[in-house]
């Protein structure tokens, strides 16, 4: 739901949904790749989605990323950059100190034989069978 913190917040859930469930079928049109679960769910790597999006969104290909990203993005900044306290920006109430943000990402690399190569080429879909994709 990036690029919709205001909208949500504002109980404008159901338009970020429907906006971004249109934004993934132009990606997918454009060539993000996903797999389906047993129950035929679209699964996506998240980071590869955010990839995508600015890819596209930088190469003129769709306007998600610059619209709606971007603008939310500065949106924040300015939100949080507005509220002082002795002259310093603090979050609006939302918490009296600084915080400290961890991000770890695990691989899970046991179906790979040592020294594979992991990280495919977009243009590479061989390891996307047919049954697979869309």
């Amino acid at each position: 739901m990036g690029g919709w913190a205001f909208e949500v917040e504002a109980g404008r859930h159901a338009e970020a949904l429907a906006s971004t469930l249109t934004a993934l079928d132009s990606w997918i049109e454009l060539g993000l790749q996903y797999r389906r679960s047993e129950r035929g769910e679209r699964l996506y790597d998240p980071v590869e989605v955010l990839n995508f999006q600015k890819w596209a969104g930088l190469n003129g290909r769709d306007r998600f990323w610059i619209d709606r990203c971007v603008g939310t993005n500065r949106a924040l900044v300015r939100d949080w950059a507005e509220t002082k306290r002795d002259g310093v920006s603090w979050p609006d109430g939302r918490s009296d100190a600084p915080f400290h943000v961890t991000l770890q990402r695990t691989f899970d690399v046991r179906n790979f034989e040592r020294g594979a190569k992991l990280r495919q080429n977009r243009t590479d879909a061989s390891c996307w069978n047919s049954s697979r994709r869309r």
